[in-house]
């Protein structure tokens, strides 16, 4: 599913935040990827969407190299095949839940009702219907990283890019979503979660270190 190799991110100041990365990751993963401050995982996490362009190197999702397609194609690939999960929501204030969790139909130049039958399923799933009118502010931490998940898998992408989607929640809602991430890769997708949490990383299927850019595998 993914595929990465020699991978290397120098910024300005000769700053090495990933260095000569290689790494494989099967479909149906979940994956949680853990490091101090500054080792690198939020920059490994960036190449992995198409945000971020690294120095050398190359991350293939499914076969499709993402920095040798043009930055259209990127945007494309990225917004069928790549859903992404924060620590704080980055919810659209003035949307109200149904209409946050239908966004990325935006993305594809889709009708913002478009995924709206998908929407209210998920919606009903998550327990979250009492709240489908609602905007962010009236949420719980709980409620709003809910419906960040919903709007990350509404368009069922491959990869799922999770960058310490627990940092605000409480230890109940960390293990609905938790479940949730679980869920969804046995559904054959990949999941990657960025966490500081040895608690939640060892929910995963496999715990990734790194450390001054380079990877240690378990």
């Amino acid at each position: 599913m993914i595929s990465i190799q020699n991978l290397s991110m120098i910024y300005p100041g000769n700053v090495t935040a990933l260095d000569d990365v290689s790494l494989e990751i099967e479909a149906g993963k979940f994956i949680a990827l853990q490091g101090p401050s500054g080792s690198g995982k939020s920059t490994l996490l960036s190449t992995l969407s198409g945000l971020v362009r690294p120095t050398s190197g190359s991350v293939k999702i499914d076969g499709t190299s993402l920095y040798e397609i043009s930055p259209a194609e990127r945007s494309v690939l990225r917004a069928e095949n790549i859903g992404m999960i924060f620590q704080n929501f980055h919810l659209l204030p003035y949307l109200n839940v149904l209409e946050n969790i239908t966004l990325p139909s935006v993305a594809k130049n889709l009708p913002l009702d478009h995924y709206a039958s998908e929407a209210k399923s998920l919606i009903d799933q998550l327990e979250l219907g009492h709240r489908i009118s609602h905007h962010p502010a009236k949420l719980s931490a709980g409620e709003c990283q809910r419906v960040a998940f919903a709007r990350a898998i509404i368009s069922q992408p491959k990869l799922l890019l999770a960058d310490e989607p627990t940092g605000n929640l409480d230890n109940k809602n960390t293990e609905i979503l938790i479940n949730l991430f679980k869920d969804y890769a046995k559904q054959g997708n990949t999941v990657i979660m960025v966490t500081h949490a040895d608690a939640d990383a060892n929910q995963a299927d496999q715990v990734i270190n790194i450390a001054d850019g380079k990877l240690i595998t378990s």
